[in-house]
């Protein structure tokens, strides 16, 4: 590994700054249906009604979806292509889009539709929901992160052209 690229490994963050925060906020709102239906729940004496909750799936598949739309944004609004951080070529944006709507977007509304069909949900079904979910969230971050990464890049960048003009 050259020396310029062990110091960008070290050195800089994953995200620009900013950007952690944006995607933190953004996913509060996610969570916040589930905040409210397990304090509900949890009244009521119902808790574990939560786990079964067809919207884990419903939200499994909006993070997914979000994920994918933002980092196809990025990738469109500003090319990611950096000093140090190097550059993404076709064929890995392809590959993660496949990746993300094949083990991630499908599925979740696969399982989505078996709960929604189902008298009662097995715990299997609650248990794929739940790590579809998590899974979600993950994707969420990385997808995301990046497309919002790369949006203020191009931000910075076009800045930077118009002060050099």
């Amino acid at each position: 590994m050259s020396e310029q690229k062990k110091n960008i490994a070290k050195d800089e963050p994953l995200f620009r700054e900013g950007v952690l925060p944006t995607l933190i906020a953004e996913l509060l709102f996610i969570l916040l249906p589930f905040v409210v239906s397990g304090i509900v729940f949890s009244y009521k004496g119902t808790f574990t009604r939560l786990l079964y909750m067809s919207e884990w799936s419903l939200a499994a598949s909006v993070l997914f979806g979000q994920g994918l739309v933002k980092y196809v944004s990025g990738i469109l609004h500003g090319v990611i292509a950096t000093e140090g951080r190097g550059k993404i070529s076709r064929e890995v944006v392809a590959v993660m889009i496949s990746i993300t709507i094949v083990f991630g977007l499908v599925p979740s509304l696969l399982v989505l539709s078996l709960v929604l069909i189902a008298d009662e949900p097995s715990r299997g079904l609650a248990v794929a929901q739940l790590i579809l979910f998590i899974l979600g969230l993950l994707a969420y971050f990385l997808l995301a992160g990046i497309g919002e990464d790369a949006m203020r890049l191009s931000k910075i960048k076009k800045a930077e052209a118009s002060a050099k003009a």
